[in-house]
């Protein structure tokens, strides 16, 4: 079924929340905030030999990514050796984010001149 052009399928907009729903799900939020920077923070869980999933981490690394900046408009991740992952981001301020939470897992600190590289080749060659 189509709608008429300035006529809405939905006029009476989408129901309100009621209250003690909007708490449960803002109580349940700061649960998951303080979770996720526990994960975060846990060293033993990243790189090729932690105990979570590669792409768990990359979800985690993603979702944490999205909250402190918002969604970015495009994202290149390649497999490199040893098993550690590169990430690149477009605009430039995002792929510096980007590098900055990469920098922070134990063994791409180790990589960190490889990752600046890289960064500024991928922005030379953008220019």
């Amino acid at each position: 079924m189509t709608f008429q052009k300035g006529f809405s399928g939905n006029p009476s907009g989408r129901p309100p929340m009621p209250q003690e729903v909007r708490e449960a799900i803002r109580a349940n939020g700061e649960l998951a905030v303080r979770r996720m920077d526990q994960l975060l923070s846990d060293d033993s869980a990243w790189g090729p030999k932690g105990w979570m999933k590669p792409r768990e981490q990359i979800l985690l690394a993603t979702t944490a990514q999205e909250r402190a900046y918002g969604k970015i408009e495009s994202v290149s991740v390649d497999h490199r050796h040893g098993g550690t992952i590169g990430l690149a981001a477009k605009p430039k301020s995002i792929s510096e984010q980007l590098a900055w939470m990469a920098d922070q897992l134990p063994e791409r600190k180790a990589q960190k001149s490889i990752i600046d590289a890289e960064i500024v080749e991928m922005n030379a060659s953008s220019s």
